[in-house]
């Protein structure tokens, strides 16, 4: 299934569109389903692929479950960016070697992803599937330890040709913490080659995810909006290293996505009913 969208300039010169969801075939045949006196320009765009990656937390300690992993029936992400599939990064840390990535289809995509030693935690809310489930458990900054960071390597050309976004979500306990502090964090993103970016994303104090995500924006800690999640556009390199600096708070990353931009499929230009036209353009030109 490819989005499309269709623009065209009756004779009189009205512009009209419309758009949807359907298989190019069926696209295709609506071109002829319109009147003959018409220009249409018809794109398609094939769907965005997806990398989810969820951070467990604390997982199961001493036969207490605290935190699950997302199994791959389970739909989780933020408006625009749900997905199926979501990797699944438990332990402390992963330093070498890298885990495997696969896509949204549960497609292997040749990525690795590794993380330095961080805190096991988790919120307070329902341990319920999907998108509670991915925000309840995270990693933060282990007392007397350097912040912790992710790095992804070995993206594709699915993500390298044409771009793609990085959703950093986040969200630590704060809402049982008797001083109910803002938890402010720097999210820095170095991508391979490139340059570096920087957004800061405020955890509010005295409230934990309650399903609804809302970005965070912030080019200073002072100026850091309230929000769960963070996004970094326009990235190209095929590996980056995410870092979380807290300024207040612990610094959390409870998971990642990282989204490539749309590829068009199809471009086209059709005119209909071509002989009228050109008699149109000759009679007003006096030929």
């Amino acid at each position: 299934m490819e989005a499309f969208g269709v623009v065209w300039v009756w004779a009189s010169g009205t512009p009209g569109h419309f758009g949807g969801t359907t298989s190019m075939s069926a696209l295709r045949g609506c071109f002829w389903a319109v009147s003959p006196f018409v220009v249409l320009v018809a794109i398609g765009v094939a769907d965005a692929a997806l990398i989810g990656i969820n951070f467990v937390g604390k997982g199961t300690v001493s036969g207490t479950v605290y935190t699950q992993p997302l199994a791959a029936t389970e739909s989780a992400g933020a408006p625009g960016f749900t997905q199926f599939n979501w990797n699944n990064a438990a332990g402390s840390s992963n330093p070498t070697g890298g885990q495997s990535l696969y896509d949204e289809n549960g497609q292997g995509t040749g990525a690795t992803l590794t993380w330095t030693y961080a805190d096991k935690s988790y919120t307070s809310i329902s341990d319920t599937p999907g998108d509670r489930r991915m925000m309840r458990g995270y990693l933060s900054l282990f007392p007397d330890k350097d912040p912790v960071s992710v790095t992804v390597s070995g993206l594709g050309a699915l993500f390298t040709v044409h771009g793609y976004s990085v959703v950093v979500y986040f969200d630590g306990e704060n809402a049982t913490k008797t001083s109910n502090q803002d938890g402010v964090t720097e999210y820095f993103l170095t991508p391979s080659g490139g340059t570096a970016k920087t957004v800061f994303g405020k955890d509010a104090g005295g409230t934990n995810f309650n399903g609804t995500y809302t970005p965070a924006t912030g080019t200073t800690a002072a100026g850091a909006t309230a929000g769960n999640y963070v996004r970094f556009d326009g990235l190209k390199a095929s590996a980056f290293t995410l870092t979380a600096t807290p300024v207040t708070g612990s610094g959390p990353i409870n998971g990642i996505q990282i989204v490539a931009a749309p590829e068009p499929t199809t471009l086209g230009l059709i005119i209909l009913g071509g002989a009228v036209l050109i008699r149109r353009r000759r009679i007003h030109s006096g030929r």
